[in-house]
């Protein structure tokens, strides 16, 4: 058996199922032609960080790259906030 004879042998269950209205059976078979010709990779999800999790650094970095997309984002911090110093808040 050869993956010529197996292309060719779902492509006649394709035309049968599509002759034969059996759609769902249709469209699994292209699916299955598409990743025997390497259409379809997988996809790798994103290595997912909570923002309660991460250090000061990965914060700074996380900011930087949401303003970098979008820097509309820098205008949204009002002037004249309190910022954050060892031992306490300043104004």
């Amino acid at each position: 058996m050869t993956k010529e004879q197996i292309l060719k042998d779902i492509n006649a269950i394709y035309e049968n199922a599509v002759k034969d209205g059996k759609w769902h059976t249709a469209w699994r078979i292209k699916e299955m032609q598409g990743k025997a010709m390497g259409l379809f990779m997988p996809q790798r999800l994103p290595n997912i960080v909570r923002i309660a999790d991460m250090n000061d650094d990965q914060l700074t970095e996380f900011i930087e790259r949401l303003e970098e997309r979008e820097p509309s984002l820098k205008d949204l911090a009002p002037s004249g906030t309190s910022k954050e110093v060892e031992g306490g808040v300043a104004s």
